[in-house]
């Protein structure tokens, strides 16, 4: 009569065969968006703000410096001199309208649609302009719920770091 192999014997060999995958699979992975970035290091200038909202400058740059931070590609550096690249990036405009009203009062918003827009110029140290006021624009949905002003203040982190991503990958060349 042929025995079968033991419960923690099938265990001990399902386990080995996990982690010879993950080893194998995950050898060839390296950090960042997998292209070669056009410069070594970047300056970022203070971002000028035109838009309708006075709050997004301080989340925009940080989630913007964050992403480049995180993906390790590029070094953010402090000063123009230092840098490779320069990006200069403008916050041109933001818009809110309604989305859906309440259904006892079709005057009332219950959501809200909110866009902001934003462009920019990248280029090199010695003036070789790589892409210029390049536009790029990110939405959200907001619930306004009791206070709309606080809804939307609690919404800004999330759009200017979706709109920080897009111009992120647009220097990094994922896009």
């Amino acid at each position: 009569m042929k025995k079968f192999p033991t419960s923690d014997f099938c265990l001990l060999i399902s386990a080995g065969a996990l982690l010879l995958l993950l080893a194998t699979g995950c050898a060839s992975y390296r950090m960042g968006s997998g292209n070669e970035p056009v410069v070594d290091s970047l300056y970022i200038a203070p971002v000028v703000n035109d838009s309708e909202a006075p709050q997004a400058v301080v989340p925009f740059t940080m989630a913007l410096k964050e992403g480049f931070i995180e993906d390790g590609q590029i070094e953010i550096v402090l000063s123009e001199s230092e840098a490779d690249g320069i990006l200069e990036v403008t916050l041109y405009d933001y818009d809110r309208f309604v989305g859906a009203t309440q259904e006892f009062d079709t005057r009332l918003g219950e959501t809200f649609q909110t866009v902001l827009r934003g462009k920019a110029t990248l280029r090199e140290r010695n003036g070789t302009i790589i892409f210029k006021d390049r536009r790029f624009t990110v939405d959200a949905s907001i619930i306004a719920g009791e206070d709309l002003v606080q809804a939307e203040y609690q919404n800004m982190p999330a759009i200017t770091r979706d709109l920080a991503e897009k111009i992120r990958d647009a220097v990094l060349g994922s896009w």
